[in-house]
């Protein structure tokens, strides 16, 4: 039986931890743009406005929409404008980090995984499916209702579903909304510092530089060791 302090499920945030999206999301949050007659954005700056759902992302990089235009009918028509050309293109530039695919074919043999994101679901399969990670992943939850990261329901409907505690969990993301829903959760926190978020003030269990160093520190906060992988 599995010590309750051991870590047996993994929770990934999709863009910025498993994926670089940040160019297909650009490409369509400029064709939105453009095809309202607006100037292209940097996609520094559209990257700066990544984490939390697509919704505040259209907010964000359409600051022409003002007053009523910024939470009603033309904040909608203009989001469904990116969603749209977004769904169509989402894997044309998008690629997984390095080493992702051998890190996660090293954890699965330990370790039960999920996704959890604030992207709308139907975009987060077609990545996950074209780049070949879906396979790896027992429950894909997006960020389709109303209580996106940092709520932490997301974490405790994963938790409730593939029946685990918070305790045996870890929320691995790039962003200080995945850090606020892990501690909200109770579930500890690993930060990728390679991905385009940032922690806030919050105070991640472990900080990683890359994707594959997750082979190491997942097992050292379980307390297991990672020379069970050898094994």
């Amino acid at each position: 039986m599995h010590r309750m302090s051991e870590l047996q499920l993994l929770v990934f945030d999709l863009d910025g931890t498993l994926v670089d999206s940040s160019g297909d999301i650009a490409a369509s949050i400029n064709f939105t743009r453009e095809s309202r007659g607006l100037p292209a954005l940097d996609i520094a700056l559209i990257r700066s406005h990544l984490g939390d759902g697509a919704r505040q992302l259209v907010q964000r990089c359409f600051p022409e929409l003002t007053g009523d235009e910024a939470e009603g009918e033309q904040l909608d028509l203009t989001l469904a404008a990116f969603r749209e050309h977004y769904t169509e293109h989402c894997t044309d530039l998008t690629e997984a980090y390095a080493g992702v695919m051998e890190t996660l074919e090293r954890l699965k043999s330990r370790y039960r995984m999920a996704v959890l994101t604030n992207k709308y679901r139907a975009a987060s399969v077609i990545i996950l499916e074209k780049l070949g990670l879906l396979p790896f992943f027992e429950i894909v939850v997006g960020g389709d209702g109303p209580c996106l990261k940092p709520c932490p329901e997301g974490l405790l409907s994963i938790a409730q579903t593939l029946e685990r505690e918070p305790g045996q969990m870890v929320m691995i993301g790039d962003h200080h909304t995945d850090l606020e829903a892990g501690r909200r959760a109770g579930v500890k926190t690993i930060f990728c510092e390679y991905g385009f978020g940032v922690r806030g003030e919050e105070s991640p269990d472990a900080v990683i530089g890359q994707f594959s160093d997750l082979s190491s520190v997942v097992p050292e906060l379980s307390g297991t060791g990672s020379d069970q992988f050898h094994r």
